[in-house]
């Protein structure tokens, strides 16, 4: 089995980091640990102190953004094409809205520009955690069999031994169900 090119949100991990920013917790590098760890994010912990992460799919490990204490890491959080924005009237909003689902949207209040921002993106990458998965394709080959992947022998079609076989939508997947 392989290891997943994308970090895998826990839900429940983001939900604390939630609770815990709204509940008063001070800006931190711990802080900033929990949020990449709940996304999904390997965090090493330098005995230089300095925090650094990974794409658990990745072999470099780079400098560990800090969400919870700067407005442009705050931003990074955001889902990709989605809008966003901070407002800053009689309280800090930070705000964003998936254009595709416009019911998707998330409006945060924060002590700090950073901290509305963080709390905005994480409710939308915890609802994007949500969403249900659809099946993967099913392989199929040119002699007309179609099946699990675990049927296959070694990557091979289990009636001719033929290797160059295609992904064709299952029924779910064809039909919009999921």
């Amino acid at each position: 089995m392989t290891a997943s090119l994308l970090p895998t949100p826990d839900v429940s991990a983001i939900g604390a980091v939630l609770h815990a920013i709204e509940a008063g917790v001070s800006p931190s590098g711990a802080l900033d640990a929990k949020i990449h760890e709940a996304l999904g994010w390997l965090v090493l912990r330098g005995t230089d102190g300095r925090l650094s992460i990974r794409n658990p799919g990745a072999r470099q490990w780079l400098r560990m953004p800090t969400p919870s204490r700067n407005e442009a890491d705050a931003f990074g959080l955001i889902p990709a094409g989605w809008h966003h924005g901070v407002a800053v009237r009689d309280r800090i909003l930070g705000w964003c809205a998936d254009p595709a689902e416009p019911t998707r949207y998330f409006e945060c209040i924060g002590r700090s520009r950073a901290l509305a921002l963080t709390r905005a993106g994480l409710y939308a990458q915890r609802a994007i955690a949500l969403l249900p998965r659809l099946p993967a394709p099913a392989p199929a080959c040119a002699c007309s069999w179609q099946g699990p992947a675990a049927a296959l022998r070694a990557g091979r079609c289990p009636d001719c031994g033929r290797t160059q076989l295609a992904c064709l939508p299952t029924q779910e997947t064809a039909h919009g169900h999921g």
